[in-house]
This record gives C-alpha cells, structure tokens and sequence, in this order.
C-alpha cells in the first residue's frame, strides 16, 4: 500500500468516528449505550456495539475499519436514526454527516476491490513495514489521546474542538500589521467547580491597561476589540475582559449559569487589533499566526489568511510549544515570566484544503471565516490550514511564516 493511500485511509477513518461520535451524542442519553440503542432502534445488538465502540474506542483513523461494522450495516443504522427522529434536527444533520462519512467508506471498498477484511489486512501490512507518514502519526495520536483523557479527568472539563481563522493585513499605522481573528469553542463540557473558560490571552497589545470590559472603548489608539458572535455561541453566555500587569489581558466567559447539556456549550467571539508589529518594517518581528490550547481538546482547526504583500514568498513551518510555566507561574508574576519548550511531536500547514477533521465544522468555518475576513477583498488573501487531533493541552501550536 502506497504512502498517500495509507494518508488518505487514515483520514477517511477519522471522519468515520467523528461522523458517528457526532450521531450517537444527538440521540438521547437513554440511547447512547450498545444494548439501549439496539432496543432505542429496534436493530440487532452486535450491530448496534460496533457502531458505539466504533465510535468511542478506536484507536485512529485506521483503526476504525476493524472496530465498525461494513457501509451496509452503518446505513442501517443511520437511516434508523433518522425514522426514530424525524423531527430532531440534530440527529437528521448528524445521520446526513454519518451516511455521508460512510459512503466514502463503501467506495473506499469498491476502488480498493477488495472486502473489509481485505481492507483490514492491508492496513496491518503497512503498519508491520512501518510504511507511511500516517503509521508514524498513529503513534503519536495514540499517545495525544491518552494524554487528553488524563487532563480531562484532572480539570474536570474538555471540549470537542477549537476552530480558528486568523486574517492578517498590512495596517494604514506605520510599521504596523491588522490582525482580524475569530474563535469558535465547540461542545465545552464542564464539571461543577471546573475552571472558568479562558478563550483567549494576549499581552502586549494594549498600550495601557484595559478596563474589565468585553469590549474595547472606541478610539483605544492601538487597542483590541472583541465581540461574541452570537449565532455561534450558546444563548446566555457573559463574556468578561479582565486586565492584569505588563497589559496582560484575558477573555473569560462564564458558563456555569448555562445549562451544561450533553451537547457542551458552544463559544465564539471576533478580536482584532492593529498593534502587532509589521513583519516588513522590523529587524525582530515575525508573522507568527498562534494558538493556545488551554482546556482539553479533541480538534485543532487553524485557518490563516495571509495578505499577499505580508506573505512576499514567506513559507509556513509549524511547531508546538509546551506552556512549561505558564504566565502569573513565576516568582514576578508577569507574562514575561512564560517559557517554553519544544515538543517533537510533528505539525503540518499547507495550503488550505478540506480535510476529514475540517469537514466535521465546516459550516462554523466558513461563518468563522465571513467574520474574519470581513470586506477585505479575497483575492488579496492566500490561506493555508493546521489542523490536529488531540492537541497536547498547555501548549501552542505555532506556524512561521519565513
């Protein structure tokens, strides 16, 4: 088995558990367990467990064509789905995504020419050779799981995924560069008592404190804004801006007066500012799009936008960073007091491109998107995409652009 096709498997293989983890949390609590689905749909109990530990114990992508049953048993399924619920949008948008997720599976089959099993013995093939990239991320997405379950137990929270679309611009402020960005936190789950929810820190891009305001006065010479967009955000939300020393400043929503539902809380807020240094004007600064994972999280989507002129032939190389002492940590007490530590663990970034773990939230993207670039004429802007299951929690995840 080639190397792309080993790639493209484990893609198809993520967005078959997505798809179906999605469907199985839209059904209703008394129904998510293997014997409670098979009497919930009236369907054989065997079926109804490779569907669940399908959906919840795969280890990878290419694991999930062991665990789940074949594309005509998951049809059946979906489409049970679908009958028992007709009037819940929820479950007939998710059943679409799994039917859809599974039909790439059944061509996989067809092109391929050969069975599930088939497809099974090839893949363990590949994996004894080692052959591939996919194989060796396996590993590595292996170990970023465990370590998600583990802080997820710890902190008491965890959300399904981060989605982020940066845009950033040459500024009309000399030596200057805009940056438009908006945030999506998707399925928060929380404990009582769980820490508040910090979307976002930012330090150094106020030139005097800022009031605990969400958002920003009007005229702040330098100032950031930000505004929840409420279309994508959980009704009920409050959002508080919170400065501290050295202009440090954090975005914290509150979410414990929201009823937690097994569906999680959604967030979404626009920031922008224009006092980043300009990458062309500077001997220190750098076009370094960023973003931190601070909750437990299962996907990482990480959109970037970049002005042609800001790009002017710089190439993307992305990185993780470790929070090893995260600001306030240290005996100063200051963000500068923040140090960090290079993981091993691989990141790519590319030119943007759909992608099985993008596709789950592309809808949020594309509004995500719309609200970033604003009236910022498109075919000024190239973009490019990082995206990651299970990033590693307490680090950054950093693309250069050099």
């Amino acid at each position: 088995m080639q190397r792309k096709q080993l790639d493209q498997l484990q893609r198809d293989g993520d967005r078959l558990i997505a798809s179906w983890r999605q469907l199985l949390e839209a059904l209703p609590a008394n129904a998510q367990g293997i014997s409670a689905l098979a009497r919930f749909l009236n369907l054989p109990k065997g079926t109804c467990q490779r569907v669940v530990e399908g959906a919840t114990s795969s280890k990878d992508g290419l694991h999930a064509f062991a665990r789940f049953p074949g594309p005509e048993a998951l049809r059946s399924v979906a489409e049970a789905c679908a009958r028992t619920l007709p009037d819940d949008p929820a479950v007939i948008a998710a059943a679409d995504g799994a039917l859809s997720a599974t039909a790439k599976f059944a061509s996989t089959l067809e092109e391929q020419g050969v069975s599930q099993r088939g497809l099974i013995d090839a893949i363990a093939k590949a994996r004894a050779n080692d052959a591939g990239s996919a194989v060796r991320e396996d590993r590595q997405r292996t170990e970023r799981r465990a370590l998600f379950t583990a802080a997820a137990n710890v902190t008491g929270e965890h959300l399904d995924a981060k989605l982020a679309v940066g845009v950033y611009l040459p500024s009309e402020r000399a030596g200057r560069m805009r940056v438009q960005v908006a945030l999506a936190f998707r399925g928060i789950r929380r404990e009582p008592g769980a820490r508040p929810v910090v979307p976002f820190i930012y330090a150094g891009y106020w030139e005097h404190p800022a009031p605990p305001i969400r958002t920003a006065p009007a005229g702040t010479p330098g100032g950031a804004q930000w505004e929840v967009i409420d279309e994508l955000s959980t009704a009920g939300l409050r959002a508080e801006r919170i400065a501290g020393e050295q202009d440090r400043t954090l975005l914290v929503v509150d979410t414990e007066h929201v009823p937690m539902t097994k569906r999680g809380v959604d967030i979404a807020m626009r920031f922008s500012s224009d006092a980043p240094l300009d990458p062309r004007g500077s001997s220190v600064a750098r076009l370094v799009p960023s973003v931190r994972i601070m909750q437990p999280t299962r996907v990482l989507v990480h959109d970037m936008y970049i002005h042609r002129d800001l790009l002017d032939g710089r190439k993307p190389r992305a990185a993780c960073f470790s929070l090893s002492a995260p600001p306030g940590d240290g005996p100063g007490g200051s963000y500068q007091d923040c140090w960090y530590e290079r993981f091993p663990d691989k990141v790519a970034a590319s030119r943007l491109k759909r992608s099985p773990l993008a596709d789950t939230y592309a809808d949020v993207l594309e509004t995500l998107a719309a609200q970033a670039v604003g009236d910022v004429d498109p075919t000024a802007l190239v973009a490019f995409r990082s995206t990651v299951a299970y990033p590693l929690w307490q680090s950054e995840y950093r693309v250069y652009f050099d």
